[in-house]
């Protein structure tokens, strides 16, 4: 049904105060002129029925309603997960890019690999050169009478392999080192940097700035105690009936203002007084903290110098022990003895450069990056040339199927959603489409220091349109009861705690208390005190009287015939001129006078 306007509503009223006033005038002219009775009843008759008014009206409909709990929040990935190297490099190449669909496995960055191939390669060297002494010793042992010449030239061979292996175990040391060394310095700086910046941090407020804050308390202070007085004294006339309600209303206001402002300034002079803020400092601090783990990271790399350092150890007793093949194989002989310990000591070589050549292989493995989930590149980080290392990712991946929504719920509602529970959920970035959602969590504590709750709605999201950060809304049917009394909100009239409704029967208002329910909407649900079918008026209640005659006229009859009840009033109001101002203890009968009063109660109340 369609609802007349107040303003529509007024003009008609002004309609029928102007009709019933020529009517009630031409009565009392017809009694003065007359000296008959019967003509004193005519016009008494006539008053009644130009007292009679028209109300909109519409009826009370027996149908169903929901309770649905609306939510707002804000659309978030699923799945997060920054790739974050293990190891310290220049960044090569990147294979992925913002926005592009990665697989659980697929390589994404890959790290410089020029000094740990070099290792590798010379860890294989290494095996290979041990696996060549160790058959040196076995065939040394076999054709010590027979082959002397061939054992000699195969273990000058050893001697060069061993000294080209030693070569390049000293070049792997000074190149770690340095590097080792400048990343030690590098370090120490950022240290110095931070803590430099955590003691301009601690250092707090400025004298001149906490001078102002205390000047501020002090302005606000004096505000405060004027509008007090103003507003004690406006209290004052109001009692007395000097002063209208809206002046009392706005000095009221400025008291609030002014005690807000006071508290505004004190708080803003206890921060100033306090220095930076708790959360600075530990942000200072924590940058304090990630520049002295990053110089321990640096002075870790030194490990790798005491591994190249042992390298060079190791390439030299293989030099060592080569020279000394050549030196047995020069002899013309081995004993039985010395060529077990050879072999012994090959095949502990063998054991110890196959186990250099896999850390070596690892290592260089770990210069490939691959994506730990699948998903979406939400952020790259690094560009080729750039260093990359455990410090910080190279990339962040969001699983964005399915989205999750986390809503803030008040207490009164929390009980009302439980897990699994269905939801409609619209999103701002998409107008006119519908998700369907479903309640993934409920958080079981309140957050801290407030009284609200977590709630978190999942959504399949297989077309990615749902975007992380797009504000979200969802209706939850928390309730739905059939075949009950509706009503529309406007015809329910409140004073205090009492809902009231007028109804329309013989011709007549009846005022009843009624019991609601449900609201959904535009559209309350009435548990007693109506009916089903029964008239309920829409609009102008504070107008009406219990037990007052009126004519019950549909609302839709009254919005069409509205537009020509206002122009006719509006004509009839220039006619006739202002109205003298209504006495407030004139009877409802009399109507002239009741519709200016009914008018300011309205306005008062809206």
């Amino acid at each position: 049904m369609l609802s007349v306007s107040h303003e529509t509503m007024r003009r008609t009223e002004r309609l029928f105060r102007f009709a019933a006033a020529g009517a009630l005038a031409i009565a009392l002219a017809a009694a003065l002129g007359g000296c008959g009775k019967p003509k004193e009843k005519a016009g008494k008759a006539g008053a009644a029925v130009a007292t009679t008014k028209s109300v909109s009206v519409t009826m009370a409909r027996q149908e169903t309603i929901a309770d649905v709990l609306e939510l707002t929040g804000s659309c978030e990935a699923y799945q997060e997960t920054d790739v974050v190297p293990e190891v310290n490099g220049k960044v090569q190449n990147i294979f992925v890019d913002v926005g592009d669909h990665v697989q659980r496995g697929q390589l994404l960055v890959r790290l410089d690999t020029t000094l740990v191939a070099k290792q590798r390669i010379q860890a294989e060297h290494g095996v290979v050169g041990a696996r060549a002494g160790l058959n040196s010793a076995v065939k040394g042992a076999t054709l010590t009478d027979r082959q002397p010449s061939a054992q000699v030239r195969q273990a000058e061979q050893g001697v060069a392999a061993a000294r080209e292996q030693l070569r390049k175990a000293e070049e792997a040391y000074r190149l770690t080192a340095d590097q080792t060394e400048t990343a030690i310095e590098q370090a120490k700086v950022a240290v110095a940097t931070a803590e430099a910046q955590q003691r301009d941090t601690d250092a707090g407020a400025r004298s001149q700035e906490i001078a102002q804050a205390e000047a501020a308390v002090r302005s606000a202070e004096s505000a405060l105690d004027l509008a007090t007085t103003n507003y004690k004294r406006y209290k004052n006339l109001f009692d007395q009936g000097a002063v209208a309600q809206a002046t009392l209303d706005a000095n009221r206001n400025q008291y609030e203002l002014a005690q807000q402002n006071l508290n505004t300034a004190r708080e803003a002079l206890s921060l100033a007084r306090e220095g930076a803020r708790q959360e600075q400092r530990r942000m200072a601090a924590l940058g304090v903290d990630q520049a002295k783990q990053s110089l321990r990271q640096a002075e870790a790399g030194r490990r790798q110098v005491e591994i190249a350092a042992r390298d060079v150890s190791t390439a030299r007793v293989g030099v060592r022990q080569a020279e000394e093949s050549l030196r047995l194989a020069r002899a013309g002989r081995l004993q039985v003895d010395v060529s077990v310990a050879q072999i012994q000591s090959a095949r502990a070589s063998v054991g110890s450069a196959g186990a250099s050549r896999d850390l070596a292989r690892a290592t260089e493995g770990k210069y490939s990056i691959y994506a730990p989930v699948s998903g979406i590149v939400a952020n790259r980080y690094v560009e080729p040339g750039e260093a990359a290392g455990p410090a910080g990712p190279v990339v962040r991946i969001v699983d964005n199927d399915p989205i999750k929504v986390n809503y803030t719920c008040s207490e009164l509602d929390i009980a009302k959603i439980a897990v699994g529970d269905l939801s409609v959920v619209t999103v701002d970035g998409l107008p006119g489409v519908e998700f369907d959602g479903t309640v993934g969590a409920v958080t079981p504590q309140a957050r801290q220091d407030q009284r609200n709750y977590s709630v978190r709605v999942d959504i399949a999201n297989p077309s990615g349109a749902i975007k992380a950060g797009m504000f979200a809304r969802a209706s939850l049917k928390i309730a739905e009861k059939p075949d009950v009394v509706v009503v529309s909100r406007d015809c329910l009239v409140e004073r205090g705690e009492e809902r009231l409704a007028y109804v329309v029967q013989s011709g007549a208002v009846s005022i009843r208390k009624v019991e609601t329910g449900i609201v959904s909407g535009k559209d309350i649900e009435v548990i007693s005190g109506l009916k089903a079918g029964e008239q309920v008026v829409v609009s102008g209640q504070a107008m009406l009287a219990d037990g007052e005659k009126v004519t019950a006229v549909s609302s839709k009859s009254i919005v069409e015939e509205g537009a020509d009840a206002a122009a006719n009033a509006a004509a009839e109001a220039d006619m006739i001129g202002p109205q003298p101002a209504p006495d407030a203890d004139t009877p409802p009968a009399e109507a002239p006078a009741a519709a200016p009063q009914g008018e300011r109660k309205g306005r008062r109340g809206q």
